[in-house]
Protein backbone atom coordinates (compact mmCIF):
# COMPACT_ATOMS: atom_id res chain seq x y z
CA UNK A 1 0.00 0.00 0.00
CA UNK A 2 2.58 2.39 1.27
CA UNK A 3 4.31 1.74 -2.71
CA UNK A 4 1.20 2.68 -4.46
CA UNK A 5 0.84 5.65 -2.34
CA UNK A 6 4.28 7.13 -3.02
CA UNK A 7 3.87 6.29 -6.73
CA UNK A 8 0.77 8.22 -6.67
CA UNK A 9 2.39 11.14 -5.00
CA UNK A 10 5.49 11.04 -7.41
CA UNK A 11 2.97 11.27 -10.35
CA UNK A 12 1.36 14.54 -8.22
CA UNK A 13 5.11 15.75 -8.02
CA UNK A 14 5.49 15.53 -11.78
CA UNK A 15 3.23 17.67 -12.24
CA UNK A 16 4.37 20.24 -9.56
CA UNK A 17 8.13 19.93 -11.15
CA UNK A 18 6.52 20.64 -14.91
CA UNK A 19 4.98 23.81 -13.74
CA UNK A 20 6.06 26.79 -12.19
CA UNK A 21 2.42 27.95 -10.27
CA UNK A 22 0.95 25.91 -7.88
CA UNK A 23 -0.81 22.97 -9.06
CA UNK A 24 -1.77 21.12 -5.73
CA UNK A 25 -5.40 22.53 -5.93
CA UNK A 26 -5.77 20.16 -8.67
CA UNK A 27 -5.21 16.77 -6.84
CA UNK A 28 -6.04 18.06 -2.90
CA UNK A 29 -7.20 14.88 -2.04
CA UNK A 30 -3.66 12.77 -2.66
CA UNK A 31 -1.61 13.73 0.12
CA UNK A 32 1.06 11.62 2.08
CA UNK A 33 -1.06 10.51 4.92
CA UNK A 34 -4.46 8.41 4.47
CA UNK A 35 -5.76 5.99 1.96
CA UNK A 36 -5.67 6.17 -1.58
CA UNK A 37 -8.29 4.22 -2.49
CA UNK A 38 -10.47 7.11 -1.20
CA UNK A 39 -9.02 9.74 -3.27
CA UNK A 40 -10.17 11.68 -6.04
CA UNK A 41 -9.52 9.73 -9.80
CA UNK A 42 -8.28 6.45 -7.90
CA UNK A 43 -10.51 3.84 -7.69
CA UNK A 44 -9.91 0.25 -6.47
CA UNK A 45 -10.90 -2.63 -6.83
CA UNK A 46 -12.25 -4.84 -3.47
CA UNK A 47 -8.93 -6.13 -2.70
CA UNK A 48 -7.94 -2.42 -2.41
CA UNK A 49 -5.69 -2.58 -5.13
CA UNK A 50 -5.46 0.35 -7.45
CA UNK A 51 -7.71 -0.82 -10.83
CA UNK A 52 -8.06 2.65 -12.23
CA UNK A 53 -6.13 6.05 -12.85
CA UNK A 54 -9.01 8.98 -14.18
CA UNK A 55 -6.09 11.79 -14.81
CA UNK A 56 -7.99 13.56 -17.69
CA UNK A 57 -7.89 16.79 -18.48
CA UNK A 58 -5.44 17.52 -14.84
CA UNK A 59 -3.16 19.69 -16.39
CA UNK A 60 -5.87 21.80 -18.66
CA UNK A 61 -8.64 22.21 -16.35
CA UNK A 62 -6.99 25.27 -15.48
CA UNK A 63 -4.00 25.70 -16.73
CA UNK A 64 -3.29 26.19 -20.85
CA UNK A 65 0.02 26.67 -20.77
CA UNK A 66 0.69 25.23 -24.51
CA UNK A 67 4.66 25.79 -23.90
CA UNK A 68 4.92 23.12 -20.79
CA UNK A 69 4.61 19.64 -21.30
CA UNK A 70 3.97 17.24 -18.25
CA UNK A 71 7.04 14.52 -18.90
CA UNK A 72 5.58 12.21 -16.73
CA UNK A 73 7.31 9.25 -15.76
CA UNK A 74 5.75 5.90 -17.34
CA UNK A 75 7.64 4.03 -14.99
CA UNK A 76 5.76 5.13 -12.03
CA UNK A 77 2.57 3.09 -13.06
CA UNK A 78 5.13 -0.58 -11.89
CA UNK A 79 3.46 -0.44 -8.65
CA UNK A 80 0.16 -0.95 -10.28
CA UNK A 81 -0.33 -4.51 -11.14
CA UNK A 82 -4.14 -4.27 -11.16
CA UNK A 83 -4.58 -1.22 -13.24
CA UNK A 84 -6.83 -1.82 -15.74
CA UNK A 85 -7.94 1.73 -16.78
CA UNK A 86 -5.65 4.96 -17.23
CA UNK A 87 -7.39 7.85 -18.63
CA UNK A 88 -4.22 10.15 -19.48
CA UNK A 89 -6.37 12.17 -21.85
CA UNK A 90 -6.45 15.94 -22.78
CA UNK A 91 -3.31 16.63 -20.70
CA UNK A 92 -0.19 18.44 -22.44
CA UNK A 93 2.42 14.98 -22.19
CA UNK A 94 5.62 14.32 -23.73
CA UNK A 95 5.10 12.72 -26.68
CA UNK A 96 7.53 9.97 -25.98
CA UNK A 97 5.58 9.12 -23.21
CA UNK A 98 2.60 7.84 -25.73
CA UNK A 99 4.91 6.29 -27.52
CA UNK A 100 5.89 4.04 -24.34
CA UNK A 101 2.39 3.30 -22.94
CA UNK A 102 1.41 2.27 -26.77
CA UNK A 103 3.96 -0.38 -26.50
CA UNK A 104 2.61 -1.76 -23.09
CA UNK A 105 0.78 -5.39 -23.58
CA UNK A 106 -1.69 -4.45 -20.36
CA UNK A 107 -3.60 -1.75 -22.14
CA UNK A 108 -6.43 -1.40 -23.90
CA UNK A 109 -7.13 1.75 -26.02
CA UNK A 110 -10.17 3.21 -26.31
CA UNK A 111 -11.30 5.56 -28.88
CA UNK A 112 -11.46 9.40 -26.99
CA UNK A 113 -14.00 11.70 -28.37
CA UNK A 114 -14.28 15.20 -27.90
CA UNK A 115 -17.22 15.67 -25.54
Amino acid sequence: MVKRREALLAIKASLNDSYTYDVNPLLPTWVNHGECCEWERVKCDTTGHVSELALKNVISIVYEDYDRVWPLNISLFLHFNELRSLNLSWNYIDNTIITTVWTCKFVKFEEAGEA
